[in-house]
């Protein structure tokens, strides 16, 4: 009888989240430290006098919780729509024609180019971080040269990508924090125990942290809506040239 022989299968060695690691990155790295400032610094700044206020004027802890859940509620449903509005975006580049994104693909923007990517994720931290303190430019179509392999489409799918992840992620994290206030109730007593004020702090500081992703969510998504429209009037202007 002969012998079967097994031939073994090669673990996979990169991650599975390869591809969304590769978004969130691409993403810090075509944005302008300008875009950054928008994208983070305005809603950092919204959520934390919004919570400052909150917790200025609650007289008990339970208020600045409730403010979080509400936040939290509201935000869930506005994600799903924008996350169905940034695919949607997608389906919408996708479906141009081939010629043109094919011009696309093999053309670089020359504000916007981004230096070779390193395997060392504490270098990418590092350059994000660092990026802040130089000036670049937006992404330009018009402006654009050949022999970048950070091409112009990808960098468009790239904002909207990550639009779509962190809106994914805040689903997920929005029901599991729905889950858990259903339960609150050893919350509220454990935050007694800790002291008024100290659960106060606690409270005033995830709220908004929480409060910023949300608005940064949104804060990319009208940022999105601009550079769909400068896409849409840059197919316009490449349509009408070529006929």
């Amino acid at each position: 009888m002969m012998k079967r022989k097994v031939i073994p299968i090669k673990r996979m060695k990169e991650s599975v989240n390869k591809d969304t690691q590769e978004i969130l990155f691409s993403y810090y790295g075509y944005s302008s430290p300008q875009e950054l400032r928008f994208d983070w610094g305005i809603p950092l700044i919204l959520a934390a006098i919004t919570f400052l206020l909150v917790g200025l004027v609650s007289k008990n802890n339970t208020i600045i919780l409730n403010t979080i859940v509400d936040i939290n509620s509201a935000s869930l449903n506005v994600m799903a729509i924008l996350a169905g509005f940034n695919t949607a975006s997608l389906a919408v580049i996708a479906s141009t024609n081939r010629d043109t994104l094919r011009v696309l693909y093999s053309a670089g923007g020359n504000s916007t180019t981004v230096k070779k990517e390193d395997d060392n994720k504490q270098n990418k931290f590092r350059q994000i971080f660092e990026k802040i303190l130089f000036d670049k430019e937006f992404l330009d179509f018009e402006n654009s040269s050949d022999g970048n392999n950070h091409n112009i489409l990808k960098q468009v799918l790239t904002f909207f990508s990550y639009a779509i992840v962190m809106q994914l992620i805040i689903l997920v994290l929005g029901s599991i924090f729905v889950v858990l206030n259903k339960n609150a109730q050893q919350i509220y007593l454990l935050l007694g125990i800790i002291s008024g004020i100290w659960a106060k702090v606690i409270l005033s500081i995830l709220g908004t942290i929480w409060f910023a992703i949300i608005l940064h969510s949104l804060f990319v998504s009208i940022r999105n809506v601009s550079l769909l429209y400068r896409y849409i009037l840059y197919l316009a202007k490449q349509s009408k040239q070529d006929s």
